[in-house]
């Protein structure tokens, strides 16, 4: 079992290598989307030290910034359902992104609980918009046959490369003001979005119309 398991992995990981050679740019544009939730994963590891020890909340207020985020996403959620149907693929990706961006420049630079309160909102608020334009997009940028192999390999390397931030992040805190680690790890964000802009404009995503008509249907979302 464990070796058809690796038999596996290593069969993704082969296949990615080809298709990187193919179409580097939706392979970019994967990696680049998700490292801005790796990098907000190694944010997250530390918000609550952040929250007490920085911004000196009680436990009852941090607890009150965690349904605050709840409502952040649920708001977010409730009017993507609205609008989703008028905004592209790639305008979604933006639009959350940049939310995303600025949500966590508010928390990293906040000095009380209000502050705190907005960033967190809306950080969860484009969520919405980012996830539903990055899962819609993934079945038009790569292969239909081949997204489970893609997926897996990509997988892999976001977990990996999670855990490595996660302790890196744990680590800085411990060295230097944790205010300082935060307001790092945004500005490389920034820069990531940058990135992630860029290569939006040079996808290449299969048109083809019946896979168009299909996950139109599913998800409601039109296409560039």
């Amino acid at each position: 079992m464990i070796t058809n398991l690796l038999d596996d992995y290593i069969d993704a990981f082969q296949y990615l290598k080809s298709y990187y050679k193919a179409e580097p740019m939706n392979v970019y544009f994967y990696m680049f989307v998700s490292s801005l939730f790796v990098l907000a994963a190694g944010l997250d590891s530390v918000e609550a030290a952040f929250s007490k020890d920085v911004l000196f909340m009680s436990d009852g207020q941090y607890g009150m910034l965690v349904s605050i985020s709840g409502v952040g996403f649920l708001v977010g959620s409730i009017l993507n359902t609205l609008i989703v149907e008028s905004l592209t693929i790639r305008q979604l990706i933006l639009l959350g992104g940049s939310m995303y961006m600025i949500g966590y420049l508010i928390v990293s630079t906040s000095f009380n609980f209000f502050s705190a309160s907005i960033g967190f909102f809306l950080i969860s608020f484009a969520l919405a918009y980012i996830n539903t334009g990055f899962r819609t997009y993934i079945p038009f940028a790569f292969p239909i046959n081949k997204i489970g192999q893609l997926t897996t390999a990509f997988n892999i390397m976001i977990s990996l490369l999670e855990m490595m931030i996660v302790a890196l992040v744990s680590i800085a805190g411990s060295i230097i003001q944790l205010r300082f680690v935060l307001i790092g790890i945004e500005l490389i964000m920034v820069l990531i979005f940058f990135f992630i802009i860029h290569y939006s404009k040079k996808l290449k995503i299969d048109l083809m119309s019946e896979r168009k008509e299909e996950i139109e249907i599913f998800d409601g979302v039109k296409l560039d």
